[in-house]
């Protein structure tokens, strides 16, 4: 997440969901170097946007988690 504090409050301004995948059992992304997952997060709706997974040129979006897609 992404927070600015105002002297009103805070403010989020951007999320994002780290999803384990890979051979990492935490949620580290490292760049997609770990095969974990990067969700993007509608911070209005909670909703995720978007989730992406690999390196470099191999980056692609994922529509369905590995395990449950057994890969």
């Amino acid at each position: 997440m992404i927070v600015l504090l105002h002297d009103a409050g805070p403010e989020l301004l951007h999320a994002d969901w780290g999803i384990p995948a890979g051979r990492s059992q935490v949620s580290n992304f490292a760049k997609g170097e770990t095969g974990n997952l990067i969700g993007g997060l509608d911070i209005a709706t909670g909703r995720v946007t978007k989730v992406l997974g690999g390196v470099g040129r191999g980056r692609r979006e994922v529509e369905l988690h590995p395990i449950r897609a057994g890969t």
